[in-house]
């Protein structure tokens, strides 16, 4: 079993969650997809796994524990898996209502789990997260491990083959089972409704008529036969069935449900089959064992201490060769005749105790010799030197110093995004940034709690602070000029009105055509417009205005202007996706025909038209205008 890392939760998930829960959308978890590669760097900023092999459909649900716990849940088996793969990651998708999937959280291991063929084993396993979401829209990922059930073919075989035998002796039993001979001799006997007269049998009549008397009659007789209860007393033994116990019988479901049922439905247990000095640990797999067993790089973190070389330090040591070499030099060694021919000489003897004396005998100093500021500590060899040098993690570059010594040292929001939270007085809020605060002295009045400001700091006695509340009505601007704040002024708003544009039957907006356009935007007095127009149908459309001119779309009667005044329209006009000019409809200076044709646009108030001469055109139809409200 693979041992995979905390789930991380990435920033999409985190960006998507949080518009989730403002917008009051759904987030469903989509489908977990199951990789044999892994992101080394920056996971949290992928939408995907490295090497996708496998995907699974999911279902969640809320934790019956913690209400706001979503727990997510895929089953793997193998039952179509080819091919051996390894799972080293995993990642869970999900989707904000109806918006594109996104990858929610990511997760991997360094051994990840090998997942077998079909025709070797059958393999399956459960991945089962929790998320929770806290009330400040903090998320909490757990990953729930769980084992690999497995199964090897010849264990699956074996209990085929034992179903096999029991259905076979089943098969073979001729006590449950009526051979053709015995039904063919038990439907050849005579059934109920055959009868013989007593009269066709001589002498039967006297008889009878003797021993009637001494006979059961006709209800007697009735009555036995009906008497379901064992009349004579028959038992068991005499029937065959002495070893039988009178106990409920499982049924031929029963009986193969029992068959089927391998979760120890007899409670065996380990002590009844010998294994009672076995724990119930999770035990490691043949290729983890195997990657434990090969592992040189003391996978225990075995110590010197521990195998008793504390004292034996880390360096290169001398081989055996230079050992060899070093040993049988007679230059640097002396041999026992050399030490007693001098130990025998009776003048230099001092000289020779002197040179050969290496232990300083003059009393020479490290300041003397040019070394006083050289410490006695171990020196790192070229080698240490060489490799901590080079080592770019914990070394900084000049790069790296120009970057942060030239970033931002304010934050101006909390670490994760969010608004800093503000408390006591608006007024002690002079650093740039965003806070949110509800209560705080010297608020705006007219505003409602809590309230979102965004602080400008020119310096200590200049600073700007901008508030809006959380119903978004409300906007005030004040400012401290000098070391003293000015009132808060509040900003007037903008009532503005957006009427989506009324086409005419078959004319439909171009597949261009993006969200703020085909709409009427009335600002107090002044309207504007902007309408992208579908070129096919505006050539397939047999409505007109008049003889020439197509209808498009319908303007509201209170929003639409007059033809009798021209100069109140300012750059109402029409141009196709691709052009740079617009076409002012109704100015007075259009001198050819086909443009005049086009200023037919606008002769009915309610009707926007197009002139029939734009048929010939290849591009869909931008239509834009601006006017004030008529009087």
């Amino acid at each position: 079993m693979g041992y995979f890392i905390q789930p991380i939760l990435t920033d999409k998930a985190s960006s998507e969650t949080a518009l989730a829960i403002q917008n009051r959308e759904p987030l469903v978890f989509t489908r977990i997809a199951l990789g044999s590669g892994r992101h080394r760097t920056d996971a949290g900023k992928k939408n995907d796994v490295a090497q996708v092999v496998h995907s699974l459909q999911v279902a969640q649900s809320i934790s019956t524990e913690t209400a706001d716990t979503i727990r997510i849940v895929a089953r793997l088996d193998n039952s179509r898996i080819e091919r051996e793969m390894v799972v080293n990651e995993i990642g869970v998708f999900a989707k904000r209502g109806n918006y594109e999937e996104f990858m929610y959280m990511y997760t991997w291991a360094e051994q990840g789990d090998v997942i077998p063929p079909k025709t070797s084993a059958y393999v399956y396993r459960d991945y089962d997260f929790n998320t929770t979401i806290s009330k400040n829209s903090q998320i909490t990922i757990q990953y729930n491990a769980n084992n690999l059930v497995y199964a090897s073919i010849s264990e699956l075989k074996s209990t085929e083959a034992k179903l096999q035998n029991n259905i076979d002796n089943h098969s073979r039993d001729t006590s449950r089972h009526v051979s053709v001979e015995e039904r063919t001799k038990w439907n050849g006997k005579a059934d109920a409704t055959h009868r013989h007269k007593v009269a066709d049998i001589d002498g039967l009549e006297a008889i009878i008529g003797n021993q009637t008397t001494n006979k059961a009659n006709q209800a007697d007789l009735t009555g036995h036969i009906q008497n379901q209860n064992n009349p004579h007393n028959v038992t068991k033994q005499q029937v065959g069935l002495g070893n039988v116990t009178n106990v409920e019988q499982a049924s031929k479901q029963d009986f193969q449900h029992h068959l089927d049922n391998h979760n120890n439905p007899h409670s065996v247990t380990k002590a009844q089959i010998g294994l009672e000095n076995v724990t119930n640990v999770e035990q490691a797999s043949k290729q983890e064992f195997d990657a434990h067993a090969t592992n040189h790089n003391n996978p225990h973190n075995v110590t010197k201490s521990q195998v008793g070389l504390a004292n034996v330090t880390n360096v290169e040591q001398a081989s055996k060769t230079d050992f060899d070499a070093h040993s049988r030099d007679t230059t640097k060694h002396i041999t026992q005749q050399e030490r007693t021919a001098w130990n025998g000489k009776a003048d230099g003897r001092t000289l020779t105790d002197h040179t050969g004396n290496h232990n300083n005998p003059h009393g020479v100093t490290k300041t003397q010799v040019g070394l006083g500021n050289v410490v006695n500590v171990e020196q790192a060899s070229k080698s240490e030197f060489n490799s901590h040098s080079q080592n770019s993690t914990i070394h900084v570059s000049s790069v790296d110093k120009n970057r942060w010594n030239n970033a931002q040292l304010i934050k101006l929001t909390n670490d994760n995004g969010s608004a800093k939270t503000a408390t006591g007085n608006w007024d002690s809020y002079v650093e740039s940034g965003m806070y949110t605060g509800a209560g705080l002295t010297n608020s705006p009045k007219g505003s409602r709690s809590p309230l979102y400001v965004t602080v400008t700091k020119i310096d200590g006695q200049n600073v700007m602070q901008q508030a809006v509340d959380n119903m978004n009505t409300f906007t005030a601007v004040r400012t401290k000029v000098n070391g003293a704040w000015g009132s808060w002024q509040v900003l007037p708003r903008l009532d503005m009105k957006v009427i989506p544009i009324q086409f005419i039957p078959g004319i439909l907006p171009s597949k261009l055509a993006t969200e703020e356009m085909n709409k009427i935007y009335v600002i107090g007095n002044w309207i504007s417009l902007i309408a992208v127009i579908d070129k096919d149908s505006i050539n397939k459309s047999k409505t007109t205005i008049e003889y020439g001119v197509k209808s498009l779309f319908k303007l509201p009667k209170e929003y639409a202007f007059s033809n009798r005044n021209p100069n109140n329209v300012s750059k109402l006009g029409y141009e196709s996706f691709g052009e740079d000019h617009i076409y002012d409809f109704l100015e007075p200076n259009f001198n050819d025909k086909a443009r005049y044709e086009e200023g037919k646009y606008y002769r009915n108030q309610e009707i926007v038209g197009c002139s029939a001469s734009y048929q010939g055109e290849t591009r869909d139809l931008i239509i834009t205008g601006s006017w004030l409200k008529p009087k």
